[in-house]
């Protein structure tokens, strides 16, 4: 069994799904923790959770989301090339986005990264990205109107 919650994760739940920002993060950020103890599904629930958060939440929403999926990546198969692509298509997206509001020398290094992640990806990678990219933006314009 994995170490439990200081909160009732159905009660977390609830809350996340109404769209309770805090509840979407503290259930995200078991993540990590449900990882070490090989607790996938919990892994992937909290990228789940963590996905909500960036939606509505802020750049270190965003950059949890990029840590999972590039966690993500590294837990498939090597020979599973279209889905590690996918994943890392999905890294450069939420990493485009994240760039485009970093400011000051943090928001320096974060594009400095980036331009280095997008110099050693796959054409699959950037097929994947440009995909990604897409959709995160058609989403950004309804989540405006």
């Amino acid at each position: 069994m994995t170490v439990p919650l200081s909160e009732n994760p159905f009660a977390l739940a609830k809350r996340a799904a109404v769209g309770d920002l805090e509840a979407q993060r503290q259930l995200a950020g078991e993540a990590f923790s449900r990882l070490a103890s090989q607790d996938l599904c919990g892994f992937y629930e909290g990228l789940a959770y963590a996905r909500l958060a960036a939606a509505q939440g802020d750049g270190s929403d965003t950059g949890l989301v990029i840590q999972l999926l590039a966690l993500a990546a590294d837990l498939l198969d090597p020979a599973a090339s279209d889905a590690r692509a996918d994943l890392g298509g999905q890294v450069l997206a939420y990493a485009q986005a994240t760039a485009g509001h970093a400011k000051g020398a943090a928001g320096e290094r974060f594009h400095a990264l980036y331009e280095d992640a997008m110099d050693t990806a796959d054409a699959e990678t950037m097929a994947a990205a440009s995909y990604y990219v897409d959709l995160l933006r058609q989403s950004e314009k309804q989540g405006a109107q």
